[in-house]
């Protein structure tokens, strides 16, 4: 299950792994095109994707809009098609064996990981 992080934690995941760009996102030829923030509910990151779409792939702009406290990174691709696929980054990091850690947790605050347990 993946569980929700707060915008400092997300924020400094996705800057940790802005690596993966230009990688394989699967076996079908896609193209990791970025790592992102966006919204941790499912609903509002369909609603996140839209506005990314509508402000030319910004996601600082289409992050604006959402006023939670819960957060997810994602992983945006691309394949040669021209389709966009997306994964969210603990999901896709534990189908490529790569280990994910919190780097942006402060020593004794409960994250927002913590605090949904």
């Amino acid at each position: 299950m993946n569980l929700p992080f707060s915008l400092q934690e997300a924020q400094n995941l996705c800057r940790e792994y802005q690596y993966l760009v230009g990688m394989p996102f699967d076996r079908n030829n896609a193209k990791i095109q970025t790592v992102i923030v966006t919204p941790y509910d499912s609903a509002l990151k369909q609603r996140f994707f839209a506005y990314y779409l509508l402000f030319d792939n910004n996601a600082a702009m289409a992050l604006e809009e959402y006023k939670g406290a819960l957060f997810d990174v994602v992983i945006m691709a691309e394949t040669e098609e021209g389709y966009a696929l997306n994964e969210n980054l603990t999901a896709w990091a534990a189908k490529n064996n790569i280990l994910i850690g919190v780097a942006g947790s402060m020593l004794g605050q409960p994250s927002a990981t913590q605090a949904y347990r």
